[in-house]
């Protein structure tokens, strides 16, 4: 009879981890709701800051020390054309303030398209590229569909100061893709003609 336990014996250990995992769960309930509250500042920070942002500033040109360039560059920018995609080869070639001409370089893992000619350069346009640097924008992994893998190269048409790639297309055989077959020789005449009515 002594090896038997009254039920009043094992009342205060069964209230004791009744207690601990009460106090455990509440731990648990604290730190959820810890992560909850992250999370919400998180993820509500941005959204806080715009609006707020947006309240003060409604319109970026009246921001104090910033350009309204930063938004919407071709507002500011002369030599940007909203429409440049759409405009004949001649008149993409007229319009741009810097016309470049890569080779693909197949050598290695990645192609590697490398600036071999500037056709043109408009005076006083600011162009970050040289003669035998790649153009790391249509530099690429190939892949088992490569489209871009079949030419021989590209050719950029750049807008803006500094200038900036509005349009791109590949050649092969001297002939350009995108711009209705039309021969590189020709591409470099309407260049020098278009470089040489610059004011």
């Amino acid at each position: 009879m002594d090896n038997e336990r009254s039920p009043q014996a094992g009342q205060p250990d069964l209230e004791r981890r009744i207690d601990q995992l009460s106090r455990a769960v509440r731990h648990q309930v604290v730190a959820l709701w810890v992560l909850v509250a992250i999370l919400f500042v998180a993820y509500g920070t941005p959204w806080v800051l715009f609006f707020v942002h947006s309240i003060r500033y409604p319109d970026t040109s009246s921001i104090p020390g910033k350009e309204s360039h930063i938004s919407k560059p071709a507002a500011i920018d002369e030599h940007w054309d909203n429409d440049f995609y759409a405009r004949s080869p001649e008149e993409k070639i007229r319009r741009a303030t810097a016309i470049l001409l890569t080779r693909l370089d197949k050598t290695g893992p990645r192609h590697r398209d490398i600036v071999t000619e500037i056709l043109k350069r408009k005076p006083g346009i600011r162009l970050y590229y040289k003669v035998g640097d790649e153009f790391p924008a249509l530099s690429h992994a190939p892949t088992l569909d490569c489209g871009d893998c079949d030419g021989q190269g590209s050719i950029v048409f750049m807008l803006g100061n500094p200038a900036t790639m509005a349009f791109a297309t590949t050649y092969a055989e001297d002939r350009l893709d995108g711009l209705g077959d039309m021969p590189l020789s020709e591409v470099r005449r309407l260049a020098a003609e278009s470089a040489s009515e610059e004011p």
